[in-house]
């Protein structure tokens, strides 16, 4: 860290709290070994950890750096002080070169001590980027370096400039400071291959906890901005792309867009944040959007789900979350819908023909079961099936026997309104072995009953036919009984067609009447009473 390797107090040699006299004399020494050709060297260089240059520019520049106030409190939070007795003993291994030794006096004094004093966590903080330069890097020693110098420049800020200036200190821009101190941190924790905060850095936000809070908000605008910058750029990309026609273009988007997800839930952790919240919505929002788009324009159901089902996930609040739910439910109908299709393919193919026979409507019965019994899961959409197949077979089998029924006034053949009545009859009793939605399951059953009335009605006029106590005759006048049957049917609450076709059965075998028609209705009608 080039506030800790190229310090212009280890520089020239000194602690941080060498007056300005000591400064001069320092510096005036080391120019003139350096014009000798010579290096010297200082308890503190720790130059086999880091190296160190003592060229007569390194020393003018160090001597130029600390003639400035702010850039001279800025070096003195990373360079070694002594401040009491612990600092000597401490200081004193280091120089022996022992830092794990000086480290540990440092730290087991911090952590017995309520208050412990700046100078140790300032020391300690130095120290393990030290540390760190030997052994390697360590998440660890960085949160405590972060958690000491966050103290040295809040609760302990004071302090070190009285310390520094062995006087009143000078007025300096505190703020300015700390953002070169954060500037510092975020510029080298970038320089570490691992990236062990994120390729975005949002994870070290957390170590700053003892930071100011000024402090801690420039980190934060400093390391969101640029993330909320990144994703408003996509986002309107996005956006633009949408009135484009190229899927194979769009496409790329989209990928590109979903490729922020990491970065998304990293930012979530920072949620109470409004910009950042906004900024989350704004994303899945798009990629609603992009869901909806690329199903109404290219009917790319398949990428359609995939962009809802991930938006479903991210980390929405308010209207949005609602808005990508709802949308999810649609395409998810949608999806279903499109595979029942598939599924029923044959059969929705089939019921578009229309039916135009019993035999047919017989061939339809077998066909829709054959196939709706290759169905596995006998869910919803197999029973929405299956209660189409019936309700459609029905229809046919309803207008066939009231077509008959009607023309049997006209024709009178008898033979092929009870031939029509048995084959509807049968094929009615097979459609109840569907498994069907309830209102149709009643339709079917309502009908079934009315069919077997008539029907039996019908088989008992055959037998008194084939038995030869009615005899068939062409002559038959409706119209003298048909105040009768009016008020028949209104007594007794059935259809007055329903009557006339009685009545029509009775004319056709019987020459006697009207005592052998009201017969009829009077016992096969109407039921029985005692």
């Amino acid at each position: 860290m080039e506030l800790i390797i190229n310090n212009p107090y280890r520089v020239l040699g000194v602690q941080s709290t060498a007056s300005r006299k000591e400064l001069v004399k320092r510096v005036n020494d080391l120019a003139m070994f350096a014009e000798m050709g010579k290096s010297k060297d200082f308890p503190l260089d720790l130059s086999d950890i880091f190296p160190l240059n003592r060229s007569p520019e390194n020393i003018k520049e160090a001597e130029r750096k600390l003639e400035n106030d702010e850039s001279k409190i800025l070096y003195s939070c990373f360079w070694f002080l002594t401040n009491d007795s612990v600092d000597e003993l401490a200081l004193e291994c280091l120089s022996k070169g022992d830092i794990d030794k000086a480290y540990l006096i440092w730290s087991q004094q911090i952590e017995k001590t309520q208050n412990p004093k700046f100078s140790w966590r300032l020391n300690r903080s130095t120290l393990a980027f030290f540390k760190i330069g030997k052994y390697g890097f360590d998440k660890t020693v960085l949160a405590t370096i972060l958690e000491d110098i966050g103290y040295i420049i809040d609760d302990y800020f004071q302090e070190l400039k009285e310390k520094i200036w062995n006087t009143n200190p000078p007025k300096i821009d505190d703020l300015k400071t700390r953002k070169k101190i954060i500037d510092s941190f975020l510029s080298y924790i970038d320089s570490l291959p691992e990236k062990p905060y994120g390729q975005y850095k949002l994870g070290v936000i957390g170590e700053f906890w003892s930071f100011p809070q000024d402090a801690k908000n420039y980190l934060e605008a400093k390391l969101f901005t640029p993330c909320i910058e990144l994703i408003e750029e996509k986002i309107a990309y996005a956006e633009n792309l949408r009135d484009d026609t190229n899927i194979n273009q769009f496409r790329r988007c989209v990928s590109e867009l979903m490729s922020f997800e990491d970065l998304i839930y990293e930012l979530a952790e920072f949620c109470e944040d409004f910009a950042i919240q906004k900024v989350i919505n704004d994303y899945a929002n798009e990629i609603r959007r992009c869901s909806v788009f690329v199903y109404n324009e290219f009917d790319e159901i398949n990428l359609a789900e995939s962009l809802i089902s991930f938006a479903v996930n991210l980390p929405t609040s308010g209207q949005v979350s609602d808005d990508i739910e709802e949308n999810r439910a649609q395409l998810d109908a949608t999806i279903k819908e499109k595979e029942n299709e598939q599924l029923y393919e044959h059969i929705f193919e089939h019921l578009k023909k229309e039916i135009t026979s019993l035999f047919e409507a017989e061939k339809s019965v077998n066909f829709c079961k054959t196939e709706l019994a290759k169905i596995q899961v006998k869910d919803g959409g197999y029973i929405e099936v299956s209660s189409v197949c019936v309700n459609v077979i029905l229809n046919y089998l309803i207008d066939a026997f009231n077509q008959t029924r009607e023309e049997f006034g006209e024709n009178k053949d008898f033979d092929k309104l009870y031939t029509t009545a048995k084959k509807v009859r049968q094929i009615a009793q097979s459609l109840t072995t569907f498994t069907v939605e309830a209102k149709i399951k009643d339709r079917l059953n309502k009908n079934l009953s009315a069919i077997n009335a008539e029907f039996e009605m019908m088989v008992e006029v055959k037998r008194k036919i084939e038995n030869g106590e009615y005899k068939v005759t062409q002559k038959s006048d409706d119209t003298v009984v048909a105040g009768t049957l009016a008020r028949t049917a209104e007594a007794w609450g059935w259809n007055v067609s329903f009557l006339r076709l009685v009545f029509a059965i009775g004319a056709l075998v019987t020459y006697v009447w009207p005592a052998v028609i009201l017969y009829i209705i009077l016992s096969l009608v109407f039921p029985k009473k005692g």
